[in-house]
């Protein structure tokens, strides 16, 4: 009971801890998302250069309908996956013109708020904000809740970028048996 009441007065050193891990973690996990994608992004692309090169380089010996649907596949998938990997990667944020009036922001702790606002008027906000612990646990919260958000739709992405990938394996498997086996 006392521990509650000692809430309500100040943040202890405990949820500080926990919040400032909470925020490494998703911080961590935006970047490793990003990273992701930039590799997968650099591996495809190289390959694509590798396919396009070789097959203008032996356009006669594999003329076949069944290897040009292959390549053809191959390279859609892997499109698909790049195409993908650069959602994940490309910041989505909304250009609204004017001042951001910071009061009727949802999250003014996301820097596109803070960015609209008077620099004045952010921090004079900001301190009322600070005044009550229960208010600053609310603005983390509404940020943590809103970078995992972000975080959801970067790994749903990046999964399709990968299985896109994987499955555009599938076609480069055939065509490599067809070119070694000559049929």
């Amino acid at each position: 009971m006392s521990n509650m009441t000692n809430h309500s007065t100040y943040v202890d050193k405990e949820t500080i801890s926990m919040l400032r891990t909470i925020h490494q973690k998703q911080v961590q996990l935006v970047s490793l998302a990003d990273q992701k994608a930039n590799m997968l992004m650099g591996i495809l692309v190289i390959g694509l250069s590798i396919v396009a090169t070789n097959l203008y380089t032996y356009k006669s010996e594999i003329n076949s309908l069944m290897t040009t649907a292959l390549i053809f596949l191959f390279s859609l998938l892997e499109l698909i996956s790049i195409f993908f990997a650069i959602w994940v990667i490309a910041p989505r944020i909304k250009f609204d013109k004017g001042t951001i009036d910071i009061s009727k922001s949802k999250n003014p702790l996301f820097f596109m708020e803070s960015s609209g606002t008077n620099e004045d008027t952010y921090v004079s906000y900001m301190l009322k904000q600070f005044q009550s612990p229960k208010r600053v646990y609310e603005l983390l919260l509404i940020d943590f809740y809103q970078i995992g958000t972000v975080l959801k739709e970067k790994y749903k992405y990046l999964s399709l970028a990968y299985l896109s990938a994987v499955l555009g394996l599938i076609p480069a498997i055939f065509l490599l048996v067809i070119i070694f086996t000559g049929k």
